[in-house]
């Protein structure tokens, strides 16, 4: 939900400004909840598919992820599945195979993800 107010910069204003809930326009508060759905449908379908959980103290278990390549002098990027055994990025969704990775793009939706890693 989106909802208008005038900025008067009370501690209303700093404070949902510091929880990161507050936009210049309508459109950058609607990307940032478009943002934050892909994330969670992301996070959901790796609880409901990976074949086992994800240890990180087990160096043998691969973690699957998903990243951006961006091409040459271009926004315009690719997504990549890597993978790493023990080294996890902040907000990082981890998959058990690279197998379970691709279905969540395909589910999710190619752009949606794109969008969901140029944020």
């Amino acid at each position: 939900c989106v909802s208008e107010s005038t900025w008067y910069g009370d501690a209303a204003d700093k404070q949902r400004y510091s929880w990161g809930n507050c936009y210049k326009t309508r459109e950058e508060a609607e990307q940032a909840i478009e943002i934050l759905k892909i994330h969670n449908e992301l996070k959901h379908y790796a609880e409901e598919h990976n074949e086992a959980e994800i240890d990180w103290s087990n160096e043998d278990q691969d973690k699957y992820f998903l990243q951006a390549k961006f091409k040459d002098d271009s926004s315009d990027m690719d997504i990549v599945v890597d993978s790493f055994w023990s080294y996890k990025n902040q907000n990082q969704i981890s998959f058990t195979s690279k197998q379970i990775a691709e279905d969540a793009i395909k589910a999710i939706g190619e752009d949606r993800v794109k969008m969901w890693l140029k944020a």
